[in-house]
């Protein structure tokens, strides 16, 4: 069951698939909340990849390779199969970044045959996290993993649903500096 003190990533099939993946995403959420089940998910972005999904481990590797990885369990999974799928770990969103899900994602897709993992990556946060903070997220992230980025999205943190910007917006990569988009 998901709960407040966890932190959350959505695996979707393509762009194409976003605006529903965001309007079911409000769906579960809103139920869950109704129930008593989520108090507050806090997503930290979305892996684009519009190869088949495949299961993802059970443990995610946190960190760089160059650092001493840090094991983050899967605790739930849910979605429409082959669409969309929320992962949530089994971590304190305190203890882990966006920048260190994009490379736990990054390991764990990767095909030996194509190297890198083609996906790409959606950071979100919240509508009040401080701009500074945003702007050092993406800064950090595009250093990390440079031509991963797309423009990030914003959750609202009561609802929990993933704000897309209104009508037609292709997504372009995130450049740190033009990084806040409120």
């Amino acid at each position: 069951m998901l709960t407040q003190d966890r932190c959350a990533f959505l695996r979707v099939r393509g762009l194409a698939d976003l605006e529903r993946t965001c309007r079911d995403l409000a769906g579960l959420l809103s139920a869950l909340r109704r129930r008593g089940a989520s108090a507050g998910t806090m997503l930290l972005g979305i892996w684009v990849d519009e190869r088949p999904m495949a299961e993802l481990p059970a443990m995610l590797e946190l960190g760089e390779p160059a650092e001493a990885s840090r094991p983050a369990r899967i605790v739930e999974a849910t979605g429409v199969s082959g669409v969309w799928m929320m992962y949530v770990l089994e971590t304190l969103p305190s203890v882990v970044s966006r920048a260190d899900v994009l490379t736990a994602l990054l390991r764990a897709c990767a095909d030996p045959h194509d190297d890198p993992a083609p996906g790409r990556f959606i950071p979100v946060f919240t509508r009040d996290a401080p701009a500074d903070s945003i702007k050092a997220a993406l800064q950090c992230l595009e250093s990390r993993h440079p031509g991963r980025l797309l423009a990030p999205l914003y959750q609202d943190e009561l609802a929990g649903a993933v704000q897309l910007p209104p009508g037609p917006r292709l997504f372009s990569e995130s450049r740190a500096s033009r990084a806040v988009m409120h």
